[in-house]
């Protein structure tokens, strides 16, 4: 089949992984077989693109097997208007969906995310006669994060005109299925695994240490981690955190380790490369993290593959891939419940199977598993 992939964000000049599980799956629908392009023509937020992007014109290039147009704009007077914002991306997307269609039959066009590639995607299969697959990632939907006019008014009739629609976790799903009413409840495909997240046995580390892989912003509630970990000093616990990422709150997030003496309980490494965090799993007995929302949690199996538990806040992907086999849920937004949580797994981590844990990770997420699923639904559609 010839798929074109259509992600609602991609990777920044000072962001390498933002969206990378969009590329992901599409590498590995091409290593099933199958012909892929990857079209990338996201409205960059003006501030950023002045600062670090500035690319102009179209970039064509092939990585692992993908072929990829990339067409990059500042998101110019844009920002509030949905239905402006909807016409430039569309017409970006068009002048790129135009050169693929000269050298080949496009056979499912596939959306990921809503807004906009879902609502452009749906508009150009029809006019272009191609299936339409929209797969849903974003938390946008549960904490109406998308302050623009109107943009909630497209999710039904998006999500109703395409001709297969998928959400990443079951309660994604179900949320969106009821809140829009929609005429059939999409189905539940979960994100790819970076096959370079393996198995790695247990560390022998002299303190027990955490890995914390996220965007520093105020959603992923880095703060709560370092009042658990303050916490956990007052009870004589000694633990490591190793911070992986960088972001808006990073300096505030150091000066309240200061301010709470912790800050030799916490290591900043900033933004790391998939194998750089790969390498700070193997250094780490467990994950921790206090997101206040997640859809599904790629760092979940991502460090469950890699053969370690997992302690987080309660929210919607953890619901589903977090359990007591495989780690401990903390109440949302509690730095006392998170704190016990990491105690808990602290006492209780020797009668973890960790084997057992990276083995059920690969088997649920690994390229081959999400590709024959996409597959199915492909032909399904085709149909």
């Amino acid at each position: 089949m010839n798929i074109v992939i259509l992600p609602a964000w991609f990777r920044l000049k000072a962001n390498r992984t933002n969206g990378s599980f969009f590329l992901e799956q599409a590498v590995a629908m091409a290593k099933a077989g199958h012909k892929v392009t990857l079209i990338n023509a996201q409205l960059i937020p003006t501030r950023i693109y002045l600062a670090t992007e500035r690319d102009v014109g179209i970039k064509h290039y092939i990585e692992n097997g993908v072929e990829i147009y990339e067409y990059k704009t500042g998101a110019f007077l844009t920002g509030r208007s949905a239905p402006l914002t909807i016409k430039l991306y569309e017409m970006k997307v068009e002048r790129l969906l135009k050169k693929v269609l000269r050298k080949q039959k496009i056979d499912v066009l596939h959306a990921h995310s809503f807004y906009p590639s879902g609502i452009a995607a749906v508009r150009l299969g029809k006019k272009y006669n191609i299936p339409v697959v929209l797969t849903e990632h974003s938390s946008s939907f549960i904490k109406d994060w998308l302050h623009i006019k109107g943009v909630y008014d497209y999710v039904k009739p998006t999500f109703d005109e395409a001709d297969a629609t998928v959400c990443v976790t079951e309660f994604l799903a179900d949320y969106i299925y009821r809140k829009y009413d929609l005429a059939k409840k999409p189905i539940m495909i979960g994100n790819v695994l970076n096959p370079v997240f393996q198995y790695l046995p247990k560390p022998e580390n002299e303190v027990f240490t955490f890995v914390m892989i996220a965007r520093l912003t105020e959603i992923k509630r880095v703060n709560h981690i370092i009042s658990a970990v303050a916490e956990l000093k007052q009870q004589g616990i000694r633990v490591l955190v190793h911070i992986a990422g960088d972001g808006p709150l990073r300096e505030s997030l150091e000066c309240q380790a200061k301010e709470l003496h912790v800050q030799d309980f916490l290591k900043f490494h900033g933004n790391l490369s998939r194998e750089e965090v790969y390498e700070l799993l193997g250094q780490s007995n467990a994950l921790v993290h206090a997101s206040v929302t997640e859809t599904f949690g790629v760092v979940y199996i991502e460090s469950m593959a890699s053969g370690r538990p997992v302690v987080t806040a309660e929210n919607g992907g953890a619901y589903e891939l977090i359990n007591e086999s495989n780690g401990y849920l903390a109440e949302p937004d509690d730095p006392h419940s998170l704190a016990e949580a990491m105690k808990k797994m602290i006492e209780t981590y020797a009668q973890f199977d960790c084997k057992g844990i990276s083995e059920k990770a690969l088997a649920a997420y690994s390229e081959d598993s999400i590709a024959r699923a996409y597959e199915a639904l492909y032909k399904k559609v085709l149909k």
